[in-house]
């Protein structure tokens, strides 16, 4: 369950799990996504339990914009404004937290409504990109801040050139909990 917060509550991301993190000023991806309500409004959970859980609600379809709300009963809810963006068949999702102006940028899937599949960053991997100077941005501590990502790095992150630059051995899969989605 510790990872369904972590999906809802990126800016924890260092103290839960203890990884490094990943982020931006700026929306990674080229354009917003277009978002369908039914297949992202809901309750969503890492098991079928629902004591954590994540509701979803789409704020912008045509803009890519939802609302994440932390469904936890140790803790009030907390909100999490989230941007989908596109690069490529790739969508990312921004969730904007903390700092005013910082995102952290991971990929999202939604499986027709019934799962979403969320990819962490790879640290080590834009790590070594950002001081190459391949990617923009600075390493600082344990956290990575990258700059304003033009085509030709979003590119070089879709392409696999430099190697898969995201974690595909431990997703975060989410659940629907309250039955909905598209169907069939």
């Amino acid at each position: 369950m510790k990872r369904l917060y972590v999906f809802a509550a990126f800016a924890c991301l260092l103290a839960i799990s203890g990884c490094h993190s990943v982020t931006s000023p700026y929306l990674v991806g080229k354009q917003p996504a277009t978002i369908n309500p039914e297949i992202w409004n809901g309750k969503w959970g890492a098991d079928c339990t629902g004591d954590e859980a994540v509701q979803i609600e789409v704020v912008d379809k045509d803009k890519g914009i939802f609302r994440a709300t932390v469904l936890n009963p140790k803790d009030p809810p907390e909100v999490v404004e989230c941007y989908l963006r596109t690069a490529g068949n790739l969508t990312f999702v921004n969730a904007k937290v903390q700092k005013e102006g910082e995102y952290h940028p991971w990929l999202i899937k939604n499986e027709g409504g019934k799962m979403i599949i969320l990819f962490s960053p790879d640290y080590d991997k834009f790590k070594s990109l950002v001081e190459k100077g391949i990617l923009p941005g600075e390493a600082a501590g344990g956290d990575i801040s990258l700059g304003l990502l033009k085509s030709e790095h979003l590119d070089l992150i879709t392409s696999e050139k430099e190697g898969v630059l995201f974690d595909w051995k431990d997703p975060v899969v989410l659940i629907r909990l309250d039955g909905g989605g598209k169907k069939p």
